[in-house]
C-alpha cells in the first residue's frame, strides 16, 4: 500500500507536468486541472486508466518488495507508531525523541561516536549494487546500564529482513589512577537487519559489545567507541 500510494502519487504529479493524463478529455476553461477529474464519467475513466499505467506496482509484489526503495520501517521508541522513510524516520528522530545521530565520514573507515544511555544512530551512504545509486543506511546502537558495566547492541534499520550488515567496535582507555590503567577491546560482528515491524530485536539473540565497568566509570556522561562499517547492508 505505501509503495502503491508514492507510485501513483508520483505519477500524478510526473503527468500534470509533463504529458496529458489518459482518459476522456474535458474542457478546463475557467477551472483547476483537477476539477475536470470530477465528473462520474470522466473520473471512472481516467483512474482505469491510470491503474492500468501503474499496475506494475501490484504485479510480483513479493518481488517487488525485496528491491523497493520506498518501503518504510518503524519508529524504536516505546509505545510511538510512527512509520516512514529513511528520511522522514531521521527527521522524525531528531524533531520527536531528539536522539543522537552521526554521519560515517568516509565509506569503510572508522570514526568515534560518544554514546548516551538509550539510542544513538549512525547514519552511511553507499553505493547500490548498480554502482549508480547512492543509498543511506541508518545504523542503531543501543547503550545499557548493567551491574557489570554497559552493554551495547547494534541493529540496522532496513526494509530487507534478508540482508547483512557487519560493524566494528573499539573501545579503549588509558588512566593513571583506578583499577584499570589500560584497556583495549575490539570486537567485528554481524548485525541484524529489520523494520522493526515487530519492535526491537531480542538483545539475547544480538551479539552484546560489554564495556567493563573497571573500564568505564559510571559517572561517566558516555562512552566514546571508534566505529568502522564494514559491510552496509546488501540491497
Amino acid at each position: 500500500m505505501w509503495c502503491a500510494l508514492h507510485a501513483m502519487t508520483s505519477w500524478v504529479c510526473r503527468a500534470a507536468a509533463t504529458f496529458v493524463l489518459p482518459g476522456p478529455q474535458v474542457a478546463t476553461t475557467g477551472a483547476t486541472p483537477w476539477s475536470s477529474w470530477w465528473t462520474p464519467s470522466v473520473f471512472r475513466a481516467r483512474t482505469l486508466a491510470m491503474a492500468a499505467l501503474t499496475g506494475r506496482v501490484y504485479h510480483n509484489r513479493e518481488g517487488h518488495a525485496q528491491v523497493c526503495p520506498h518501503m518504510p520501517c518503524r519508529c524504536p521508541g516505546q509505545a510511538c507508531g510512527f512509520v516512514g522513510s529513511m528520511a522522514a524516520l531521521l527527521r522524525h528522530f531528531a524533531a520527536v525523541h531528539r536522539w543522537p545521530c552521526t554521519t560515517e565520514d568516509e565509506a569503510a573507515v572508522g570514526f568515534d561516536i560518544e554514546l548516551r544511555d538509550g539510542f544513538n544512530f549512525i547514519t552511511a551512504v553507499r553505493a547500490a549494487t548498480d554502482q549508480v545509486t547512492m543509498n543511506q543506511h541508518l545504523f542503531l546502537l543501543n547503550m545499557e546500564r548493567a551491574p557489570f558495566g554497559r552493554t551495547i547492541t547494534a541493529f540496522c534499520i532496513h526494509p530487507f529482513h534478508t540482508s547483512t550488515a557487519m560493524l566494528k567496535l573499539t573501545y579503549e582507555c588509558y588512566r593513571s589512577f583506578d583499577t584499570c590503567s589500560t584497556h583495549h577491546q575490539s570486537s567485528e560482528f554481524k548485525v541484524a537487519c529489520t523494520d522493526l515491524s515487530n519492535g526491537l530485536p531480542d538483545p539475547s539473540e544480538c551479539f552484546l559489545f560489554i564495556v567493563p565497568r573497571s573500564a568505564c566509570r559510571d559517572d561517566e556522561e558516555f562512552t566514546k567507541v571508534n566505529v568502522v562499517i564494514t559491510q552496509a547492508p546488501s540491497q
